[in-house]
């Protein structure tokens, strides 16, 4: 499955926890479009969970987390559940945030060497980039969820034909488009936001808290009080130390974010992704000023 970068998949794992009385949309999809398929493809795993508490739903992500490790998936993972802009909901009200989620997606990301597709039924994807580092591994590839509230039987429609077309067509913009029932972008109530995005958003954030001239200037000094070892120091000397310090710091940006990327995009894990991953120092100023989305 391609969509802007290079992409494979080969299983599905639909996690549903919803409150009784909700629609099973988890359940529906899986019956309806994702296991009838695995029984055709055999090279297709598929299977459904249903837990009922956090502990459950954490206790499932482990136990992807370690059958994906022992036989080298790459997975496409469902979730159908509650959720908001700090957490999602198990089917008996617990609160699981996103901080907490975000290692065993981090770990199963780094299974599938960073080709880890997450559909969510009721969350953006911003949120999990909230709780993102710079210094963190990538915690997805792509990520689907709707920007604002679907109806249960809209949700489900659009899944069953986001499933038919994909694996129909095995074509991830084509599979999107059906889930939308729209090929224009614009409209689209379904967001995909691959890796790039997260990693341009994540370093937006940390530019513009600790780059600022004033968050760069704290720094400065923390290291000259370092240095000095409580000693004091002339004020020309502070000055001048200060200033190259500062210099130095606001020049060594470029440094960082090809540090950061290294990582966040697990180049010095899998030498294949350099080519897979190519976003620059200068596509992350043009984000920074708002000239792309």
């Amino acid at each position: 499955m391609n969509f802007t970068r290079s992409n494979s998949f080969d299983s599905v794992y639909v996690i549903e926890s919803l409150p009784d009385g909700d629609l099973k949309t988890g359940n529906e999809i899986y019956e309806m479009c994702v296991y009838p398929k695995g029984q055709l493809k055999a090279e297709l795993h598929t299977k459904f969970f249903q837990p009922k508490t956090k502990q459950q739903f954490l206790d499932v992500l482990r136990s992807i987390i370690d059958e994906c490790k022992k036989n080298g998936r790459g997975p496409i993972l469902h979730i159908d559940v509650h959720g908001g802009s700090d957490c999602i909901a198990s089917a008996n009200g617990e609160y699981i945030l996103w901080s907490e989620l975000k290692p065993y997606f981090c770990e199963l990301n780094i299974i599938s060497r960073l080709n880890l597709l997450i559909v969510m039924a009721a969350c953006d994807g911003i949120n999990l980039a909230k709780v993102v580092l710079p210094a963190d591994r990538a915690p997805v590839w792509g990520f689907i969820g709707p920007q604002s509230e679907v109806q249960s039987g809209k949700l489900l429609e659009g899944f069953k034909n986001f499933y038919s077309e994909l694996f129909q067509s095995w074509d991830g913009r084509k599979a999107l488009n059906a889930l939308n029932n729209s090929s224009d972008v614009k409209k689209w109530k379904f967001k995909f936001i691959n890796s790039e995005f997260f990693f341009l958003y994540v370093y937006k954030t940390y530019f513009e808290t600790l780059c600022t001239k004033e968050s760069v200037s704290k720094r400065a000094k923390s290291i000259i009080s370092k240095i000095s070892g409580g000693h004091p120091i002339s004020s020309d000397e502070e000055r001048q130390v200060l200033d190259d310090l500062t210099a130095i710091l606001f020049s060594s940006h470029d440094f960082f974010f090809d540090r950061y990327k290294q990582i966040f995009f697990m180049i010095d894990l899998f030498s294949e992704n350099i080519n897979r991953f190519n976003v620059s120092f200068n596509e992350c100023l043009s984000f920074l000023r708002g000239n792309d989305s």
